[in-house]
């Protein structure tokens, strides 16, 4: 490689004495000549890879970038030459040193690893390494952003590994689908308490964009290992959504079909990954595949079965050996209707005579089932067997002809979809408009308010109506913002489907910062609120769709203020705070609350009620008084504005919510860390009125809105678990798994920072580990699992003691119980050091690792440990090997075995077992191993 020139290196000492060039000098400079300069400088040290910094907005951060990752990134196609191999080498240890360096100091920056991810794209896979997949797991956990690494990874390396098609490139390529694919579980919003949302690395449009064109090359690549972990996390989503029973009224196709009520989510985006991955394992060796497919067809998911049977019908030949597994009573049924269907109508006349006539058996029966039941008849058996026989027809099988032309004669007409249960025509209706928004701004505004006051609906079919009207209004503001002023006052008194659109219309544009005319705003929203009859129920007659009330209108006032108050370097001038504050008192006296129930979750109910929009505007109406002069004065005018200008206002809702209120209540345990700032004394002292157990429906509203707040203090924390508010919440059916989930989340961060003692047998740590509720336990492991790679992870010995205690509670004689061992397994990732404490917990869940598929981490981790403690490394995998022969991650196994066996005699009886273990169970490899070793 050519040296730099003078001038050249004269320039690298610039931008070392000056950091502020280097952004500008790195877009400027290319090739590898300047790489061992840059590197002997120190410009690759990983000390030098920068960490997210708060940024003067409270609660956000700014992610900076590397500026020497533009050059890396430029050089990154050099890098796949064979003559630049030593390069590719040192810019991939470049990559493992930051990245192993990030981990340890426990910080991320998502910039990097996109650029990382784009780099790795270019290097050879042979210089790849498994352990590579941990660091990529690393970048995939990003807190700020997982989507452009995920991408990156998805779109272009992990095709170069399945193209690669080696021992070595299928192992990467199967852990990076792992991650690809991994599954953190959300609540999901809008919607009932117990509903969890399914969610990504990447957004779902990302990821079927990633695994629809390669799901098949997975399966023909990864064989079985990537069909069954697309079946794994298949059943993962079914098993928590319960969306598996009835999926042909959503999912009438497991093919591409028309009739696919495309829903865009993981739940659509597995099941394409795993019907393609499997058609691809069948194709390259179907004999393999036969004992996973039939596997399917029994599976107690629906779902699962319909996608064998559609992948019997596609591979026939080579899978003949199931078409009697199809052909099954079970199968004849709506649930299958679609894949049986067309498993008939292909398979048919390849069938022998014997199977042909089952199939015509099962038709006669399926038949016989739908004449039985209360106000069933024959004529109910006669189209049943219409519509089956409605595959098979025409293909030169004259009983089947006769048959059809039999039940069509009783019918008396075809069924027009006989391959679906169900079949729909889609078209899309929107509300009509008489008016379009170019129309409205083209005339005089006196006229815009006639068209307005006189407009009456007429019904019918795609008839204009007033929702339509009222939207076209929106849109012209939107295009017009002037328009509309100076004219406001003219549209107090228009029907509320108007005014409601018009004022939602005003929030988009201040959001977009295209208005700031607040003065005019806030004097429209008084006149609207005091007009004659605003506070009046209107009962209209019934028109075509919904229709605005006072309440909507009301709640988009409030969401102007809180869209005005919530961000200091967008909100509106604060001398017009008094008027928003009048509004604030005038809409608080006045709002009726939302009916509460306990089946729904309260803080849903609370934001999406006008009261609770219009509490939510108060609380950051009065977080921006009291920002504003914090700065300037300091706690003491703080403490005055609180006094005198808002606890006012608070204590009135305080008041309220002792007969109802329970949008306050709600969105008071949201909001504790908030109502903290504004005045903590005040927030404790309101604690037992809002934490009112006398009222099981306002205790329970209080506990699901402390469960949204992600901020755990002391004080409060205190107050509740010394209440029992903690203890009742873990009983209530009413209240949902992600209030209980935070309980637990508290009572573990109070343990790790020393308020909570195992041994207490008094305290609530104790009372919940001895309370043996099956799902309390496994949230606890989860939980602390996922602490291993966060800042500031619990230290090692109190995890062990709360290993201990949960492994005590554990009967290894029950499937609980095993488990829940194979859980604690998981913890494996904490331990530092080996000892008897650890050895003795390690021995215990060993022996069930694999009953929750966590075989792969416990062997991951005893990697760590086989140079240092090679006699207790084999006692454990002895150990493993009384309950089961992990295999997945072979490559993870195959170098325990060898590390093992390089140490000789003092652990070659421990290995030798290991290795027998493995030959009772016919797998093979480790016999290889041991015969390099004889």
């Amino acid at each position: 490689m050519s040296k730099l020139s003078p001038k050249q290196l004269d320039a690298l000492d610039r931008i070392q004495q000056k950091p502020a060039l280097q952004q500008l000098f790195f877009q400027k400079i290319n090739g590898l000549k300047w790489f061992d300069e840059l590197n002997k400088r120190g410009f690759f040290y990983a000390a030098h890879n920068p960490r997210p910094q708060q940024s003067d907005k409270e609660g956000f951060f700014i992610v900076p970038a590397w500026p020497i990752l533009t050059y890396l990134e430029k050089i990154a196609p050099e890098l796949q030459y064979t003559s630049n191999k030593q390069y590719t080498q040192e810019v991939l240890g470049i990559i493992r040193k930051v990245t192993k360096q990030a981990i340890e100091d426990g910080y991320s920056n998502y910039r990097t690893w996109w650029y990382f991810s784009k780099t790795l794209n270019n290097i050879p896979i042979d210089l790849l390494a498994k352990s590579d997949v941990e660091l990529m797991h690393y970048w995939l956990s990003d807190p700020f952003d997982r989507m452009l690494i995920g991408v990156e990874l998805g779109r272009k390396l992990l095709p170069r590994l399945l193209a690669a098609d080696t021992d070595h490139s299928r192992s990467i390529a199967l852990g990076l689908t792992e991650l690809l694919t991994s599954i953190r579980w959300n609540r999901k919003k809008g919607t009932r308490k117990e509903d969890q949302e399914p969610v990504l690395p990447v957004d779902t449009y990302h990821a079927a964009e990633i695994l629809k064109p390669i799901a098949k090359l997975i399966g023909e690549t990864l064989e079985k290992y990537g069909v069954e972990l697309f079946c794994a996390r298949l059943k993962e989503v079914l098993k928590v959504t319960g969306r598996d029973k009835y999926s042909t009224l959503w999912r009438r196709a497991i093919e591409d079909h028309e009739q696919n009520r495309r829903l865009d989510n993981v739940l659509d985006i597995f099941i394409d990954a795993l019907r393609d991955s499997l058609l691809g394992y069948v194709d390259r060796r179907a004999a393999a595949a036969i004992p996973l497919v039939e596997g399917m067809l029994n599976s107690e998911f629906e779902l699962f079965r319909r996608i064998a049977i559609h992948t019997v019908r596609v591979h026939h030949i080579p899978l003949n050996g199931l078409i009697s597994k199809v052909l099954r009573l079970e199968n004849f049924s709506s649930n299958y209707q679609h894949e049986t269907f067309h498993f008939l109508r292909d398979c048919f006349q390849h069938f022998d005579d014997n199977i042909r006539q089952r199939a015509l058996d099962l038709i006669e029966k399926a038949g016989k089932q739908a004449e039985a039941g209360e106000g069933r008849s024959e004529l109910h058996g006669a189209y049943e067997r219409l519509e089956w026989l409605s595959a098979i027809k025409g293909l030169g099988f004259p009983v089947v002809d006769g048959l059809y032309e039999k039940y069509l004669g009783l019918v008396g007409q075809p069924p027009d979809h006989p391959d679906f249960s169900s079949y729909s025509e889609v078209g899309w209706v929107s509300e009509a408009s008489p008016y379009t928004a170019e129309q409205l701004l083209s005339r005089d505004f006196d006229d815009l308010v006639n068209i307005l006051t006189s407009f009456k609906e007429e019904g019918g079919w795609k008839a204009p109506t007033r929702r339509g009207l009222a939207q076209e209004l929106r849109k012209a503001l939107a295009l017009k913002p002037e328009y509309f002023a100076k004219h406001l006052q003219e549209l107090v008194s228009v029907d509320f489907d108007y005014l409601q659109e018009l004022l939602a219309g005003y929030g988009d544009l201040w959001k977009e910062k295209k208005y700031d005319n607040w003065d005019e705003l806030l004097a429209f929203c008084h006149s609207v609120l005091h007009s004659p009859g605003f506070w009046e129920e209107k009962p209209e007659p019934k028109q075509f769709g919904f229709r605005a009330t006072n309440s909507w209108v009301v709640g988009q006032i409030a969401d102007l203020i809180k869209a005005g108050t919530i961000s200091d370097e967008n909100a509106f001038d604060p001398r017009l705070l008094p008027a928003a504050k009048s509004l604030l008192e005038y809409i608080l006296d006045r709002q009726q609350g939302d009916p509460f129930e306990t089946s729904n979750d309260a803080i849903t109910t609370a934001i999406n009620s006008a009261r609770g929009r219009a509490i939510e505007a108060l609380i950051n109406y009065a977080l921006r008084c009291c920002r504003l002069v914090d700065e300037p004065a300091g706690k003491w005018a703080h403490e005055e504005v609180w006094a005198s200008e808002l606890q006012p206002m608070f204590d009135k809702e305080i008041e309220r919510s002792k007969t109802g209120n329970y949008e306050f209540v709600a969105l008071f345990g949201q909001y504790i860390p908030n109502l903290r700032y504004l005045n903590k004394e005040w927030t404790l002292m309101q604690l037992p009125v809002i934490f009112d157990k006398t009222n099981r429906k306002k205790w329970i509203c209080a506990m699901e809105g402390y469960g949204y707040n992600n901020s755990i203090y002391k004080d409060v924390y205190t107050v509740l678990r010394d209440e029992s508010h903690f203890k009742s919440a873990l009983d209530i059916e009413e209240l949902d798994h992600h209030t209980k989930e935070k309980i637990i989340q508290n009572i573990l961060v109070a343990y790790f920072q020393g308020d909570e003692r195992i041994d207490d047998h008094v305290g609530i740590l104790r009372w919940l580990l001895d309370r043996r509720n099956k799902e309390e336990l496994h949230q606890i492991i989860w939980f602390v699992w996922t602490l291993r790679s966060a800042e500031g992870t619990p230290p090692t010995a109190k995890i062990l003691a709360l290993w201990k205690s949960i492994s005590d509670l554990a009967n290894p004689e029950i499937d609980d119980g095993r488990a829940l061992l194979s859980k604690l397994s998981m913890w494996s990732v904490f331990i530092t050091e080996f000892d008897a404490q650890v050895m003795e917990l390690l021995k215990k869940v060993a022996p069930f690792i694999e009953k929750e598929h966590n075989a792969y981490i416990l062997i991951e981790e005893l990697k760590k440990f086989v140079d240092k403690h090679p006699q207790e490394v084999a006692d454990i995998f002895l150990a493993i090997m009384g309950g089961c022969a992990p295999t997945y991650q072979q490559e993870d196994v195959e170098f325990l075995l060898n590390k093992l066996f390089q140490y000789g005699l003092p652990v070659r009886d421990k290995v030798n077992a290991i290795v027998d273990a493995y030959v009772e169970r016919g797998i093979e490899f480790p016999a290889s191993i041991r015969a390099k070793y004889a």
